[in-house]
């Protein structure tokens, strides 16, 4: 409030200062009063301006922004100066003598003008045009340099009995003022491409204004004609006012910047310096008096030559780099923008929701099962669908961004966003994709599944709306795919869950939080324990008991099970190396690995290395695997076979539940198949029976073990074994239990007190 009040006091100073001097200048023809009633005038706008320019540079906090508005500041302090210490000099000689304290002041000033310039052209450009800017703003001064001595300087020289050191201030000036002129010019054109568009319009017509001025005054100079409080003076204030109008309205913005694609700036940006030569040229053959001979002739023909073949060069580099971008910010398959791009864009339009208090959705979408047709009908027919899919979606979308961010997952971004136009959205997606995909004579159906989050409501920056509508996504695969899901709090939770777990995760291991539990695996005709699953447990002092089935997923994706699992690995061998060692021999120990596991490079050679370590035979070690390999088969097949040549047997947990095949079972190197629970579970079931049955005929053709998992009740172990089924486990023999209590299991089963 107290800043607007002094600005708005600024404001009625500076206006009341301009009139009163019109009033002087109307009714006074007294030169002493006209003379320091214009200097005043200059000095208090001057001051205003300075004091607005001032308080733009300490009110905002971003650099490429501030410290424009210090050098202007300091330009302006130096040029309202150079007319308050005139009050030190008779006026008449002050008016006369070009080379005083005054003169230096503002040519002081002019040159924080010209910083400030080429400082804020240089802030854009360097995003938009590579900072050609520096090098056109160093050859244009060489230019206005030669021409001002040439046609200023040197004849001034030639009639008077100044040295030139004597005259190089009287050069640097007009050479400033041109720079300046010729500098603002640029940052209007790049003014356009800024949310600073308006102040710094503001700024470049002060400058234009003042160029003005400053030639009206050389001519004066020149003529000899001396006007006190003159268009002069106007031209000065007006100019202080502009500028100053644009520090005291200036705000804080991002400092993203709109992407330039001005043809006609670029083009004048390429051929400038060379309209320069050309000038150049014609003035050196206009100084020898248009007298040619075969050399001047030559180098005059070969300078062009060369200027064109440059700008030749110029402009198919041009076009490269045009390309060059495309690609970078394109998909090259689909022709839709990339990741990056999504980046950038989504980027821009929350600033500009910021701004406007608006709202962004961003709508991720996969491709349901599309793996499967890859798998199927190869990557060939998976691409030309990817290619059908962004053919759709343009053209049922055409008015959002859309973009590939990688594989068959494709984002949607929507500005200005409501719920009920990402609905609408969203309904416009399943629609386009209510159709079958035709692709070299087969008929693909390929539904989509839609993840939503909303800037600012869900995420604050891109990672986060991106995180939390692939969280949406898959919440909508779980409801059935072909569906949407918008990210909400129960979303929230359950992703703060697993973020939660996953820092705890990190230092669970440290902290001895990790325990195993053992439980029996039984020979069903006889009753003795042949050896024991190890089952993994997670007890947090705050979060309590973590299921396996929760947090085991989350190590999988962070890359955290390598380590959980070679803990577990080298922990299980131990204990059961222990139990060797201590009169309980030939027990084999059953531990889970996961896909990520075996898929990493040195897991046999872990393996190796633990059994080496702690001293346990290979054959006593039992790796079970879920049937969810065999979708990646082909990568682990040769480790399980290298496994397999080490002695270490294989067992495939949870079969009858996956992904099973006779032929791929058969190929497998494993020696142990383990039913699901839920086949046991209805046993007593004339269908379930035969299922069972049938899994376990199939085990003793392909010479493999059968254990039933999950036997819970008497009758259930009883109808196992009268099938044939070799072993079991479950609630029924023993609830999986610490090492400690286990042992004493292994006591009391070896004296044959368990019934």
């Amino acid at each position: 409030m107290m800043s607007t009040r002094r600005s708005t006091v600024g404001l009625i100073l500076f206006i009341s200062s301009v009139l009163i001097h019109s009033f002087i200048l109307t009714f006074y023809n007294g030169e002493l009063i006209v003379h320091l009633s214009a200097s005043l005038l200059q000095v208090i706008c001057g001051a205003i301006s300075f004091v607005w320019l001032w308080r733009a540079y300490r009110r905002i906090s971003n650099p490429s922004q501030k410290y424009f508005w210090l050098l202007l500041s300091l330009g302006t302090l130096f040029s309202f100066t150079s007319v308050l210490s005139v009050f030190y000099f008779p006026i008449t000689e002050t008016l006369m003598k070009f080379l005083d304290l005054p003169y230096y002041l503002r040519l002081t000033g002019y040159l924080f003008f010209l910083g400030a310039l080429v400082y804020k052209t240089n802030v854009i450009s360097r995003r938009l045009i590579h900072n050609a800017n520096t090098f056109n703003t160093l050859i244009f001064m060489s230019f206005a340099a030669s021409i001002s001595v040439q046609f200023l300087i040197q004849p001034v020289m030639d009639t008077s009995n100044l040295s030139f050191m004597a005259t190089m201030p009287v050069v640097i000036y007009p050479i400033t003022s041109w720079s300046i002129l010729f500098v603002a010019i640029m940052l209007y054109q790049l003014s356009k491409y800024t949310k600073e568009k308006k102040n710094l319009q503001f700024v470049v017509a002060g400058f234009v204004i003042l160029f003005f001025a400053d030639s009206y005054y050389g001519a004066q100079l020149t003529l000899g004609i001396i006007e006190p409080g003159n268009l002069v003076v106007l031209g000065y204030v007006i100019s202080f006012f502009l500028i100053g109008i644009a520090g005291r309205s200036a705000k804080e913005s991002s400092s993203e910047l709109t992407k330039i694609d001005d043809k006609f700036l670029q083009k004048i940006e390429v051929i400038f310096p060379y309209i320069i030569v050309i000038i150049f040229m014609l003035l050196v053959v206009d100084s020898y008096g248009w007298a040619y001979n075969p050399l001047s002739i030559g180098f005059t023909v070969t300078i062009l030559m060369i200027i064109v073949r440059q700008v030749y060069v110029v402009n198919k580099n041009r076009k490269l780099i045009k390309e060059y971008r495309y690609l970078a910010y394109h998909d090259p398959l689909t022709g839709l923008r990339n990741r990056t791009s999504f980046k950038k864009g989504l980027q821009k339009l929350m600033i500009e929701a910021k701004d406007t208090n608006q709202s962004v959705a961003v709508l991720l979408m996969d491709l349901d099962r599309f793996k499967n047709v890859n798998d199927t009908l190869g990557h060939f027919i998976g691409d030309c669908i990817l290619e059908s899919v962004a053919k759709r979606l343009n053209e049922s979308l055409g008015v959002y961004r859309i973009y590939r961010i990688g594989g068959d997952e494709f984002v949607i971004a929507v500005s200005n966003s409501s719920e009920q136009r990402c609905i609408e959205v969203s309904q416009k997606i399943l629609e386009t994709f209510s159709k079958p995909f035709t692709v070299k004579q087969h008929e693909i159906v390929v539904t989509p599944s839609i993840g939503i989050s909303v800037y600012p409501q869900n995420g604050q920056t891109g990672d986060e709306l991106l995180k939390n509508a692939d969280a949406a996504m898959y919440r909508a695969k779980e409801n059935g795919k072909n569906t949407f899901q918008f990210f909400n709090s129960e979303l929230n939770e359950v992703m703060t869950r697993k973020v939660d777990l996953e820092t705890e995760l990190r230092k669970a291991l440290e902290l001895n939080q990790m325990t195993l539990a053992y439980q029996s695996k039984v020979e069903l005709h006889t009753g003795k324990v042949t050896g024991m699953e190890v089952l993994l447990r997670w007890n947090h002092p705050i979060l309590g008991f973590i299921s396996p089935a929760e947090f085991i997923p989350v190590a999988e994706e962070t890359g955290q099970i390598r380590k959980l699992g070679e803990w577990v690995l080298r922990t299980a061998c131990k204990q059961n190396k222990h139990w060797h060692d201590n009169g309980y021999p030939n027990l084999s120990v059953s531990v889970n690995v996961s896909v990520g596991q075996l898929e990493h490079c040195t897991f046999t050679e872990t393996v190796k290395e633990i059994l080496d370590q702690t001293g346990l035979e290979p054959k006593f070690l039992d790796l079970e695997i879920t049937e969810s390999v065999m979708k990646n088969i082909t990568e682990i097949t040769g480790t399980l076979h290298q496994l397999r040549e080490m002695g270490v047997t294989i067992s495939i947990d949870d079969f009858g539940t996956g992904y099973s095949s006779l032929h791929i079972l058969k190929e497998l190197p494993i020696d142990t198949i383990k039913i699901d629970k839920s086949f046991i579970d209805g046993v007593t079931d004339s269908t379930s029976l035969s299922m069972v049955k049938t899994i376990i005929d199939m085990g003793i053709n392909l010479n493999l073990n059968v254990v039933a998992e999950g036997i819970e009740e008497e009758h259930q172990a009883r109808i196992l074994s009268e099938h044939q089924c070799g072993f079991g486990q479950g609630y029924w023999f023993l609830k999986p239990t610490d090492s400690e209590k286990f042992e004493v299991y292994l006591k009391n089963d070896r004296e044959g007190k368990i019934n």
